[in-house]
């Protein structure tokens, strides 16, 4: 948890995670085939999220991907 506002008319909390690549697969259904990811693409980077608490629980209001920051 990066931050949390319990007490504004709507919480809020900011979460920042790890996003993992090195177990993902992008699949072409018309090639029938694995396609690679770019070379360029780092396999571990940090993400931040920025949430909301509403009536019917936490909803996800922004969510960042920081890919130039290493997790």
């Amino acid at each position: 948890m990066t931050a949390l506002d319990l007490t504004s008319k709507t919480p809020k909390a900011t979460i920042t995670t790890c996003v993992d690549l090195s177990a993902y697969e992008q699949y072409s259904t018309q090639k029938k085939a694995v396609i690679p990811l770019p070379t360029n693409q780092p396999m571990r980077y940090a993400a931040r999220a920025t949430l909301e608490k509403w009536p019917n629980g936490w909803m996800v209001t922004t969510y960042t991907p920081e890919g130039a920051r290493p997790c």
